[in-house]
């Protein structure tokens, strides 16, 4: 709510200095009353626009979980650290001693008694193998107008921010938001940026540590007890049950001196200016991403152990979001709080596309249940506990036995079994939901691909792919089943998702001149579309990539299968079949395997 209250309500109060500042940005031959005017218009009209959108009562409840009370990072890490107690001591770690390889990216090992350990996924990346730098979304240099997410709005993507590819640098730098933040010292400033001593032009590049933050932007000395203990446990206990050489997927370290000095995570964020887009390009580094060697994303012993740390990341990032909210300069609080928010969600969501690759991966072994491979990896049992991790069951598990009541920790399994139950029968319910809504709506001839997609066609030629396991609102209404892939447009999706990225953190960032509630309704309905169908698209690419492994894929969806790569903009995941198989073989390195065994 601070964001909003801070950014969003100051842009409103100074709403005739945001249309003064739009009117210099155009030419001589536009009167001010014609520009005016106009962005009058275009703003009452997206108004309009957004008032009319319904969205689902998953978006109203994450609008209104910014106003919860906050527990405190320090109180959230101690329930942490005895739930690992209590875990740890009914339950014993299993060391990795032989390792096989499945499905091309896939590491199962075993312990010396011939136990399963853990699932290592090789595709994910980590310090050691792909993250250097990567990029996670642009800001304009400007503050966009009604009128580009009106563009957006109707689909007409390649007008988004048109205008501001035509205005000289000074112009853009008179008018730019960079121009209310707070460097700590004085930055190499774009060529042509600054005519006069008394203008402060805009940076060739800055980092966030660029900016002065204050005194507060620290956790208390409580907090930061708690995280070194639990991080030390988490340290020592990794360590021994994974074997000597592998190493802690996360670094203690790094984490220890997040929470000990917040500012040092901001070293991670850098601005880099981009002339052609007129816009600042936002990278991470690897101080960003914690994550020391490959991921384990299935421990068949220890099942608690991915919710925890999914828990300690959900903990931390909230944390540091709000403690953004302590910074006192209000445009750098909002660009620290933006690219926080952005790039924690989109961790987790690395997390949560790659695991459902590894189902798709599971679920085609589990068709030959009496296979050699399958009956050494046992597939539904590895999938009763992907799906039981994730679910809310886990939480409410884990919350149970912090609250010291008597759990049966043999019952992992069976809470997965249920959690595969729901979300399989959600699936089903949802894919005939949307199949009508197709064919009724859309007027497509559907033709069922891959088991949770379809194709709509007409009069014989292929339109687009569409997910029939999730939709999304936009404009006006929910439009069902999101578009995957188009046929005659395949840059279609990036495009649409790519603005929708550009136009949220401005949004957040910049803020427009229109109600609170406006502003909540519009960045959920560009949120929402920009991860509308992603995770699916998963279980897609990890079909296709099966399918290329038996030399059967053909070329139109091999090119499907490029797209997939090139539409996932989650900065954390590679873009390419190279990149992955170059990140596959670093981790297979890693892991001591030298060949595909």
């Amino acid at each position: 709510m601070n964001q909003w209250n801070g950014l969003a309500s100051y842009c409103f109060k100074k709403k005739s200095q945001y249309l003064l500042a739009l009117a210099f940005s155009f030419s001589g031959i536009t009167s001010l009353a014609q520009v005016i005017d106009q962005e009058k218009n275009d703003l009452q009209m997206l108004e309009k626009r957004v008032s009319e959108i319904q969205l689902d009562e998953d978006d109203l409840l994450q609008s209104k979980s910014v106003t919860q009370d906050f527990i405190s990072l320090g109180k959230s890490i101690s329930d942490l650290r005895i739930f690992k107690a209590v875990a740890d001591s009914k339950q014993k770690h299993c060391v990795d001693f032989k390792k096989m390889e499945f499905a091309g990216k896939y590491i199962l090992t075993f312990d010396e008694n011939g136990k399963q350990c853990r699932i290592y996924d090789l595709s994910f990346p980590n310090l050691k193998a792909f993250f250097t730098r990567k990029k996670v979304t642009s800001v304009p240099a400007v503050v966009p107008k009604a009128k580009d997410y009106l563009n957006w709005l109707n689909g007409t993507s390649e007008d988004v921010l048109s205008d501001q590819k035509n205005l000289s640098i000074y112009e853009l730098a008179k008018s730019s938001w960079v121009n209310a933040l707070r460097f700590k010292k004085p930055l190499e400033i774009i060529p042509g940026s600054k005519k006069f001593v008394f203008e402060n032009g805009l940076p060739l590049s800055f980092s966030l540590s660029d900016l002065e933050v204050g005194a507060q932007f620290s956790f208390s000395e409580t907090d930061v007890a708690e995280v070194r203990n639990l991080l030390a446990d988490y340290k020592s206990s990794m360590a021994s049950a994974m074997g000597q050489g592998n190493g802690a997927e996360f670094i203690p370290e790094a984490l220890n001196k997040v929470v000990e000095k917040p500012e040092s995570l901001l070293n991670g964020v850098q601005f880099v200016w981009n002339d052609v887009s007129k816009a600042y390009e936002v990278f991470l580094t690897g101080d960003f991403l914690p994550i020391n060697g490959p991921v384990a994303l299935i421990d068949f012993q220890t099942q608690y152990k991915f919710a925890l740390e999914k828990m300690f990341r959900n903990v931390l990032s909230s944390a540091l979001y709000r403690l953004a909210f302590r910074i006192p300069n209000k445009m750098v609080s909002s660009v620290v709080a933006v690219v926080i928010d952005d790039a924690f969600e989109q961790l987790e969501l690395a997390y949560s596309y790659q695991l459902v690759q590894l189902e798709e991966a599971l679920k085609t072994l589990s068709l030959d249940s009496r296979a050699p491979v399958a009956e050494t990896i046992m597939p539904n049992k590895a999938l009763d506990l992907l799906y039981g991790q994730q679910s809310s069951l886990f939480s409410a598990y884990i919350t149970s036995v912090v609250q010291k009541k008597e759990m049966d920790w043999e019952n992992f399994q069976k809470l997965g079994k249920t959690a595969r139950y729901n979300v399989e029968k959600q699936r089903d319910v949802m894919m005939g939901r949307l199949n009508s809504r197709l064919v009724l709506e859309k007027k497509c001839d559907i033709e069922f691909f891959k088991d949770y997609f379809a194709i709509c066609s007409k009069e014989g030629k292929k339109i687009a792919l569409y997910s029939l396991i999730s939709d999304h609102s936009f404009a006006f209404k929910n439009l069902g089943a999101p578009a995957v892939y188009n046929f005659n447009r395949p840059f279609q999706v990036t495009l649409m998702r790519g603005g929708a990225w550009v136009l949220s953190a401005a949004l957040r960032i910049v803020g427009l001149p229109i109600p609170r509630s406006i502003i909540y309704r519009l960045d959920g309905i560009l949120k929402r579309y920009r991860n509308a169908g992603i995770l699916d698209e998963a279980l897609l690419r990890s079909h296709f990539g099966y399918q290329k492994s038996l030399g059967i894929l053909n070329s139109e969806n091999g090119s499907m299968l490029n797209w997939l790569f090139v539409q996932n903009l989650n900065p954390f995941l590679p873009k390419s079949e190279a990149s992955e198989l170059s990140l596959i073989a670093k981790n297979r390195q890693i892991l001591g395997i030298n060949e595909v065994q």
